[in-house]
């Protein structure tokens, strides 16, 4: 069932909430947490921005928010019976390095990535080295 259908009157309020709230500003602190320091150029705020403001974006949004306490991980980690490649930026300041010692410790088949400099977004913020690591670990599992 969708949220509409649920309680449609519910909806509209979280959407005229969604939209006073939702700012460049606001999206702004959001990637500055997230990221390493210089990374937030005015171009990446746009696109990031942008795409939250178009179309459907409260939806996104709204499932987003009603999940971010949620582990979108179904196994439990010891379950992992397959090849897993972690990588974490050092310098992430969502997911601390607790968490990531816990994740290590239980899936017996990790392989473990520490990227320097990196904050939580490692993908986009030294996206060469990323696509690298993957590759060498995809080769290394083979097919």
């Amino acid at each position: 069932m969708h949220v509409e259908e649920e309680n449609p009157e519910s909806l509209a309020e979280t959407i005229v909430f969604l939209t006073r709230y939702i700012n460049r500003e606001r999206v702004r602190a959001i990637l500055d947490s997230a990221y390493q320091e210089g990374i937030i150029t005015e171009g990446v705020l746009d696109d990031y921005y942008n795409r939250i403001v178009t179309g459907h974006w409260w939806g996104s949004l709204l499932a987003m928010t009603r999940d971010m306490n949620r582990n979108a991980v179904t196994l439990e980690l010891e379950e992992f019976a397959f090849p897993t490649l972690v990588i974490w930026g050092e310098s992430d300041t969502w997911l601390g390095r607790v968490s990531i010692g816990r994740w290590r410790e239980r899936i017996s088949s990790v392989d473990f990535h520490i990227m320097p400099g990196a904050g939580h977004l490692p993908a986009e913020e030294d996206p060469d080295s990323f696509n690298r690591t993957v590759l060498a670990f995809m080769e290394s599992v083979g097919e």
